[in-house]
């Protein structure tokens, strides 16, 4: 049986604790990204990455992301790889170094201090504003799936896409939805390449066997079709970021139905930014140590 006096000290005690918490929880968001903290950088995994995700919407056909785009460079996407997003209604390239004025306009990035703990918020894409970028914060290891949800779910798709030689193929699928998959996979040097491939997930969930490594395990998945022929894949540095988008002039294209979205009535085209943010260098080559880069 607890005395009286036990009990007073007990909910001191717990005072004292959640004071002192309280205070390190205030004292945390005042470490802003990009200035010089007295704790060392986060220790990840080895050979783990991190990556911010940008997801923006403005008016279709915009000007804006035609200006954005001479500060893109398309040729670090393979020639052949290029044709064949393209020939899809698919727009994608690498900015290296400075983000372009107009781009950190888009995500609504200034030289204001930001928190450390808005990093790793998502926001709902049904918020009031929805020209708002949605921004998550991902950590990966190697080689390890994550799915980027691209477009909404269509009660009905026409899936047409054109093959290598030009002819159109397709098929209508019901309950779709346009998906990015993507990996990372650090390497020696510090950078790390980056691997998209589009898949289109549709029907219901169903109980599915999934081979891995020589196993098969049985998981709740729907049916996918996989577009392995407009795989995305390039190397980044920290800072670096990966641009995807549709093109404008395509619509009913593949590429359209991933990046565009009917909103109070009107057209609205999407625009995918990935930027590799962090990684954890190979200890057999660089000492074990963290490169991180400042948001601008």
């Amino acid at each position: 049986m607890r005395t009286r006096t036990g009990a007073t000290l007990h909910r001191m005690t717990l005072q004292v604790l959640i004071g002192g918490l309280s205070v390190a929880v205030c004292g945390c968001t005042q470490l802003q990204v990009g200035q010089k903290s007295p704790l060392n950088p986060p220790i990840m995994n080895a050979d783990s990455a991190a990556v911010d995700i940008f997801f923006v919407r403005l008016p279709y056909a915009d000007p804006i992301v035609e200006n954005l785009w001479k500060n893109v460079d398309e040729q670090a996407i393979p020639a052949e790889t290029r044709k064949e997003l393209y020939r899809n209604g698919f727009r994608a390239g690498r900015i290296a170094g400075p983000l372009p004025p107009e781009l950190a306009e888009l995500l609504r990035l200034t030289d204001a201090p930001i928190n450390q703990d808005a990093l790793e918020t998502i926001e709902e894409p049904g918020n009031e504003d929805e020209s708002a970028p949605v921004r998550r914060h991902l950590q990966t290891k190697p080689h390890q799936r994550a799915e980027l949800l691209a477009s909404s779910v269509y009660d009905e798709l026409p899936l047409l896409r054109r093959d290598s030689s030009g002819q159109i193929v397709g098929q209508t699928v019901y309950r779709a939805q346009g998906v990015f998959v993507m990996t990372l996979s650090p390497k020696p040097d510090g950078t790390v390449c980056i691997q998209l491939v589009p898949e289109v997930h549709y029907g219901e969930p169903r109980v599915q066997p999934v081979a891995t490594e020589g196993l098969v395990r049985w998981e709740m998945r729907r049916d996918r079709i996989v577009l392995n022929d407009l795989t995305i894949k390039l190397d980044l540095a920290p800072g670096d970021m990966l641009l995807l988008t549709c093109i404008p002039d395509q619509p009913g294209s593949l590429g359209g139905r991933f990046f565009t979205v009917a909103s109070s009535g009107k057209r609205e085209q999407k625009l995918i930014a990935i930027r590799l943010s962090q990684v954890q260098n190979n200890p057999n080559f660089q000492g074990n140590t963290v490169a991180t880069a400042p948001l601008r």
